[in-house]
């Protein structure tokens, strides 16, 4: 029989996104593109992003940032005015390859919406990636 860890590590740890998944609330895709390798003369990059294989139509659970506070804010300064909508993304499975999708300037498409994505981490177990994301305004 086993015991303590040991339970938790072989039993329960491989079974907790199944679970999650099996509630039904995973009804979002999400899907991973990247900006083009191509700069114009000033440095700006010029071209479509591009697909990213292996994280497309990835079915997630897409939230608020936070149910504690307005998942929006706006910072009024003169002469600007910076507004963030974000959103709290939980994947269906471990995408370790997102992980540094924000430092190279990757966008999420979240049942149509795009993002930007501001930062993606994994639990302990390597069991989900959740991702930190902000509406895009063009």
């Amino acid at each position: 029989m086993l015991q303590g860890y040991q339970y938790i590590q072989n039993l329960v740890v491989p079974s907790v996104m199944a679970d999650a998944i099996a509630t039904g609330l995973f009804v979002s895709l999400a899907s991973f593109t990247q900006p083009p390798p191509t700069q114009g003369p000033t440095g700006n990059t010029t071209g479509n992003y591009t697909a990213i294989a292996g994280l497309q139509n990835i079915p997630c659970f897409d939230a608020p940032e936070s149910i504690r506070i307005v998942p929006s804010d706006e910072k009024k300064t003169v002469p600007t005015t910076e507004a963030g909508q974000y959103r709290h993304v939980l994947l269906d499975a471990w995408y370790p390859q997102a992980n540094n999708g924000a430092g190279l300037g990757w966008r999420v498409t979240v049942d149509g919406v795009l993002y930007d994505l501001l930062g993606a981490d994994q639990d302990s177990q390597n069991t989900q990636t959740r991702l930190r994301l902000q509406l895009v305004t063009l």
